[in-house]
């Protein structure tokens, strides 16, 4: 169902991009606020753009269903298990990353302090830089072990691996003659 959705956009984009350029890049109505006001080069180039993106979507959805029919998976459940994944993993990165803006952030001021007191080439501008970074590479460090990061990208994994082994498709069986 998501494939013939994407197909369906796909094809759209590409007849309205075929009508934009046999319009030169402009729309046909002159009250549209997206009828581009500079180049239709330019638009033309971002409709491409856009175009491109839509296929390379349609392509990548297109292999993951194949792949999935290949493995013996159900593709829809198989898309949710990864859209899962996903979003566990971007929730510990982004849980890694508050602690670092957070936690460590002052260290990048130190250094460029550090810089401007100094002069370059210096052995007291690279005591004080080097000093600095060794402490935003032990704040770092600690960030990863505060969000357990690779505990956690573990259980996402592993968490991974048991929605798609649930998504197996049952192999069917013979039917008895009567």
């Amino acid at each position: 169902m998501k494939r013939n959705w994407i197909a369906a956009l796909v094809m759209g984009i590409t007849l309205l991009s075929g009508v934009a350029r046999a319009n030169g890049g402009h729309s046909t109505d002159p009250n549209d606020p997206n009828m581009p006001t500079g180049n239709p080069t330019k638009q033309c180039i971002a409709d491409a753009r856009t175009e491109r993106k839509t296929c390379t979507q349609v392509c990548s959805d297109n292999f993951l269903a194949s792949v999935d029919t290949c493995r013996g998976l159900n593709h829809d459940c198989a898309d949710t298990a990864r859209t899962a994944r996903e979003a566990c993993v971007s929730d510990i990165l982004k849980a890694l990353s508050q602690c670092i803006q957070d936690t460590c952030g002052g260290f990048k001021d130190v250094i460029a302090q550090c810089r401007k007191d100094f002069p370059a080439g210096s052995s007291e501008r690279d005591k004080c830089v080097d000093g600095q970074q060794l402490l935003l590479f032990q704040c770092r460090d600690q960030c990863r072990e505060s969000v357990q990061l690779f505990q956690s990208l573990k259980t996402c994994r592993d968490e991974f691996k048991a929605d798609i082994a649930a998504c197996a498709i049952p192999a069917p069986t013979p039917k008895s003659k009567r």
